[in-house]
């Protein structure tokens, strides 16, 4: 069985649930899954609106990936407070850029 790490980066309860991949989603968001990107990352609550599902998914990282992997990790600590482990952007749009 497949299984996915479901987080909410950067609040203070996250905690790391390991899940079943969920495939209930209407077309409009399955129209949107990247691969690499588990769209099981994003709440179950976002699924009745798909233009804020979106918002959150373009905000994760791809599988696999922190804010470490990023060229732009060192301004983000600096300035902004970002952590290594994050695994969503903290910018909108998302400005992750691998190294």
């Amino acid at each position: 069985m497949d299984k996915i790490e479901n987080m909410f980066a950067g609040s203070p309860e996250a905690t790391h649930i390991i899940a079943p991949i969920d495939e209930n989603y209407p077309d409009e968001i399955k129209e949107m899954f990247i691969d690499g990107k588990n769209p099981d990352r994003v709440h179950k609550g976002y699924r009745k609106y798909p233009s804020d599902w979106r918002a959150q998914y373009d905000m994760l990282l791809m599988d696999g990936k922190t804010c470490a992997d990023c060229i732009h990790s060192e301004n983000c600590s600096s300035l902004f407070g970002g952590k290594d482990t994050n695994k969503r952007c903290q910018f909108h749009p998302n400005k992750f850029r691998n190294k």
